[in-house]
């Protein structure tokens, strides 16, 4: 008779599984705060007053077009495995999302004359 040495939790979920969920949720976050506690966005060429509308507008448009890629990436998804698989992909194109995001952030702001200025510890 074989037996299994695995921990399962609620709803069946191994540890390991658990863990590595916990570990992509504690990602996230610490990739969330990367990019907000990297620097500054400095322009030397426009009055500062423009500083805070240039980077909700580029804020704003990075957002929508993950959002829009992230929807694209889901829809082409057909999942043959619902209870495993699924939440799994699911997450990994929200984590995507988010860096594509950052990426379309960083790059609207480079393309209207900002640059990175890392803070000073």
């Amino acid at each position: 008779m074989r037996t299994r040495c695995r921990w399962t939790g609620r709803n069946g979920a191994t540890g390991q599984r658990a863990a590595a969920a916990a570990s992509l949720v504690l990602l996230l976050a610490v990739m969330g705060c990367a990019s907000e506690t990297a620097g500054e966005w400095e322009n030397p060429t426009k009055p500062f007053e423009a500083w805070g509308r240039d980077r909700a507008e580029c804020r704003q448009l990075a957002t929508e077009r993950a959002e829009q890629e992230l929807a694209s990436a889901q829809t082409e998804q057909v999942p043959t495995n619902w209870s495993r698989t699924a939440t799994f992909e699911q997450s990994m194109n929200r984590f995507e999302a988010g860096r594509r995001r950052d990426d379309l952030f960083a790059r609207c702001m480079t393309e209207r004359g900002y640059r990175l200025v890392p803070r000073a510890n």
